[in-house]
């Protein structure tokens, strides 16, 4: 599909100009309303969210937003439906294999809000496509070589008024109830992770301020391959259908919660010092990206065979970019510093820390519900990320897009 052909020019011209908070919200949002009130679903309408990645993560998260009444969304992925994708990503039917998966969603989500302000890019990050003014920035350090992810990341975390969201490895686990949602320096035992870590701290002397969905649960190595004929990444874990689901459905909630002061804003502080607790308990207190390396046997960026990243970073990871609403709507949540730490109430519930003992195993027991998440391990060839919630950062995903642009009607992301 041909940027012509995509639907952002005539959704942006059927967007309501008016203020949200003089219009009767909608009657598919009525049971929004009854829950978050009129302040809250004008609040939602007035969000521009930038999401980079339509993936296994990223689909799951344009969805829930649009569904949640977010007002403004831009969407770009540059590749298209595999039959691989059929397990976990929301676009994927034997009836939409070989499509960009760009068009698909975006006629999925304008069939769910017709006025949806929706800006379409199909096609990847590069010097070229990165030329907006918005990402002169990001055009730089590619022309430098720095991977995508870590570049848009570290523009927009430099840029204030816009939150950023990126997911990390959701590949190679199995286990919903160690998802949690922390500032990327809390983040343990995920390799993918760490490699992120050390990048934004060695290239950019970003140590924090980058909100991460990541999984405590160890990762499966042995469901690891290595990925013969594939341009955006060199090995890939296996995945199920709940896992990225769930990493959406997390950024989605951050975001929603942040926008209208909802209660995992209040819960913040309590995962912080979970996640502390249990990222102790897993690294003895290391907490380094050697000890979260050591957590699952190596790796995440250094060396230990063939399929280790050494130090590149896999290209299939989803992030986004949330703006805040312009009309005062606005809470005073949205301008913490510190809106990362948002729990994820499931989570909460049923801390997962894994075993210290865990660290030396080889596979674990397959019928255990431990290990299994969806995101390529960090060994790719090029950047990594992909759709997810966070300024207007993202990833060069997996397959997915990376040329972030505001068309028209869409002048900026608050995420």
């Amino acid at each position: 599909m041909d940027d012509k052909d995509t639907p952002s020019a005539s959704a942006s011209a059927s967007f309501p100009t008016s203020s949200p908070s003089e219009l009767e919200p909608p009657e598919w949002l009525q049971r929004t309303t009854l829950l978050l009130g009129r302040s809250g679903v004008a609040a939602l309408h007035d969000t521009r969210v930038l999401l980079v990645g339509l993936g296994g993560v990223g689909s799951y998260v344009a969805e829930f937003l649009v569904r949640a009444g977010v007002g403004s969304l831009a969407i770009v992925d540059g590749d298209v439906v595999d039959v691989t994708n059929k397990n976990r990503q929301l676009p994927a039917l034997d009836s939409t294999i070989g499509l960009p998966k760009s068009q698909v969603m975006s006629q999925r989500l304008l069939d769910i809000n017709p006025h949806l302000n929706l800006v379409v890019r199909q096609e990847f990050l590069t010097p070229d496509t990165a030329g907006d003014v918005f990402l002169d920035e990001v055009a730089e350090e590619l022309d430098r070589g720095a991977p995508p992810k870590l570049a848009l990341l570290a523009a927009a975390t430099r840029r204030g008024g816009v939150r950023v969201v990126s997911s990390m490895g959701a590949g190679g686990r199995m286990d919903p109830l160690a998802v949690r949602i922390v500032d990327i320096s809390e983040t343990y035992g995920d390799p993918f992770a760490a490699a992120c870590r050390r990048g934004l701290r060695r290239q950019y002397g970003i140590h924090n301020g980058v909100t991460v969905v990541f999984s405590t649960e160890p990762c499966r190595s042995t469901s690891m391959a290595l990925a013969s004929a594939a341009r955006y990444k060199r090995s890939y874990y296996g995945t199920i259908s709940f896992i990225p689901a769930l990493f959406g459905l997390t950024i989605a909630a951050h975001i929603v919660n942040a926008v209208t002061d909802g209660p995992m804003v209040a819960a913040a502080e309590e995962q912080r010092k979970n996640v502390r607790r249990m990222r102790e308990a897993a690294t003895g207190g290391k907490g380094t990206a050697a000890a979260a390396a050591a957590a699952v046997g190596g790796g995440g960026g250094g060396g230990g065979g063939p399929t280790r990243a050494r130090g590149r970073l896999s290209s299939s990871r989803t992030v986004a970019g949330l703006s805040t609403p312009r009309n005062g709507a606005t809470k005073d949540a949205n301008q913490q510093q510190e809106p990362h730490l948002l729990p994820l109430n499931l989570s909460l519930q049923s801390p997962h820390p894994p075993p210290p003992q865990q660290q030396q195993q080889q596979p674990p027991p397959p019928p255990s519900l431990s290990a299994m998440n969806e995101s390529e391990p960090p060994q790719c060839g090029t950047g990594c990320g992909s759709g997810s919630p966070a300024g207007w950062g993202g990833l060069q995903g997996r397959p997915l897009a990376e040329a972030v642009q505001r068309g028209s009607g869409f002048e900026g992301a608050d995420i």
